[in-house]
């Protein structure tokens, strides 16, 4: 019965600290409105009117009493499996970049939705390629004529039942490969490449597809393009010509 309580508590406590205009949770900076109504940072700004007495809200006032509720109520993150206990003021933070979280925000910059089928989103809407991988694996290829400064954008390796996200871009003198998988692990991969005279393996670890809004926390598979024209990259013969191809053998080892 005390933890029933206990529970009704928590819930009435918790809904007594969300914004009234969006429902979400509170984080500092909260404001108030001349009536003492709290409301988020976003929505003082968006909201021209408190959403509980509709008074003007050009005249807002810092809610200190809250922000310190805030930064000592502590709470366990929403996601099954996760757990971690945080100060409710980390909360929304955190959540947004939780391995847990089933809700995946959209890899492209400009698009809002968030969901649990992201591969489905992103080759439907976004038209991203995805590529069937053998499980022992496969060779993938990178054209271009002009190298230093190439765009290849995303792809999508499936592996049977796992499925990698990659991007690939050269800024300058570099190629950059980032690699992201759908769970909640990091995947070592062994990247060949095929080139006989100079055959050379990478060990590269993947990260959390969750991860992918803190703009690529690990340093990503990357090869100098002064090395790369040298010793690995191959003409295009099926192409026009001046088109140069990089090849590499993509494989999953396993989880770290």
């Amino acid at each position: 019965m005390e933890r029933e309580d206990s529970l009704q508590i928590d819930k009435l406590l918790l809904s007594s600290l969300e914004c009234p205009a969006c429902s979400k949770l509170f984080m500092p900076p909260v404001y108030q409105c001349f009536n003492g109504h709290s409301i988020c940072k976003t929505c003082s700004e968006t909201k021209a009117t408190c959403p509980e007495c509709s008074l003007p809200l050009q005249n807002k006032f810092r809610n200190i009493a809250l922000e310190r509720m805030l930064e000592s109520i502590e709470v366990v993150c929403s996601f099954k499996g996760c757990g971690k206990r945080l100060v409710l003021s980390q909360k929304r933070t955190h959540e947004q970049v939780c391995t847990f979280n089933p809700n995946i925000p959209c890899i492209f910059d400009e698009c809002q939705w968030a969901g649990e089928c992201l591969i489905d989103h992103i080759t439907l809407v976004h038209q991203v390629k995805q590529f069937e991988m053998a499980s022992s694996g496969s060779v993938r290829g990178w054209n271009s004529k002009t190298w230093r400064m190439a765009d290849w954008g995303y792809s999508i390796w499936k592996f049977a039942d796992d499925v990698i996200i990659n991007k690939s871009f050269c800024s300058g003198d570099t190629f950059y490969l980032h690699l992201y998988d759908m769970g909640i692990r990091r995947r070592t991969l062994r990247l060949t490449t095929v080139n006989p005279e100079y055959q050379v393996d990478f060990f590269v670890k993947s990260e959390p597809i969750q991860y992918f809004k803190n703009k690529y926390t690990a340093l990503p598979f990357h090869i100098s393009i002064k090395i790369a024209e040298k010793y690995i990259l191959e003409s295009a013969d099926e192409l026009e010509e001046g088109y140069k191809r990089l090849s590499i053998r993509v494989e999953i080892l396993g989880d770290q």
